[in-house]
């Protein structure tokens, strides 16, 4: 059912011809750059909480 409505749908594109690749490339690393930071400091500030609240709670277990 929705790859019928996919189909159905008009086709987009949302560059234009006559935009600069380079524009585009530089947004993009710069967007792959963004995601890489956002999660890694995601991960590391998860890791930190998390090894902290283990800590504490072998501390009360024992």
């Amino acid at each position: 059912m929705i790859g019928v409505v996919a189909w159905l749908m008009p086709v987009v594109d949302e560059v234009p011809a006559t935009f600069p690749a380079s524009t585009l490339w530089s947004f993009r690393t710069a967007s792959v750059g963004t995601q890489v930071t956002l999660w890694l400091a995601l991960g590391l500030a998860f890791g930190a909480f998390a090894e902290k609240a283990l800590k504490q709670r072998t501390a009360v277990a024992a």
